[in-house]
């Protein structure tokens, strides 16, 4: 492979993952919505559909990771493998062009970060505020039970705690 069909090869490939990232960031945002509205139909389906569009993202990843592989060997680059170091030996024309694609790429993937972040709150404090409303109801059910072994152990409806010492 020259430089310029891994430069085409590459664009194309990070064009390709830019348009999953949006569409992952899309279903997130409605993963999010259905968390607040309690809509838990849409959300199961919600939650069905980002599995194979997980899976796509992860194998075009791999793609342009081999195909940047690939690019940085033809470049001559076998010091550092940076994206702006290796690109920085590519065709002038490739240069602007990749370094746009790639820059769009960063920002959609902190989009998503941030956007799990949210969620990810949004989840911990729903459950946090759920288990003390369920100790407050349920105050023989708060605290921790534990087994002969030291684990955790779930707790019957009335739990009977015996003192074998006695």
């Amino acid at each position: 492979m020259d430089i310029r069909s891994a430069c085409t090869s590459l664009n194309k490939i990070m064009k390709e993952e830019i348009s999953l990232l949006q569409q992952f960031y899309d279903a997130e945002k409605d993963f999010q919505r259905y968390i607040q509205d309690k809509n838990w139909k849409k959300l199961q389906e919600i939650i069905e559909s980002l599995d194979p569009l997980s899976i796509s993202i992860s194998l075009a990843e791999q793609e342009r990771a081999r195909i940047f592989n690939i690019l940085s060997s033809v470049a001559d680059d076998q010091d550092e493998k940076t994206f702006y170091t290796v690109i920085s030996r590519v065709p002038e024309e490739w240069k602007d062009i990749l370094g746009k694609t790639f820059r769009k790429l960063k920002l959609l993937v902190l989009k998503v970060q941030g956007l799990n972040t949210g969620i990810n709150a949004l989840v911990c404090t729903l459950s946090t505020t759920l288990q003390s409303i369920l100790e407050e109801m349920y105050p023989h059910r708060r605290g921790r039970i534990y087994s002969n072994t030291g684990k955790t152990k779930s707790v019957s409806v009335n739990p009977m705690i015996l003192n074998k010492q006695l």
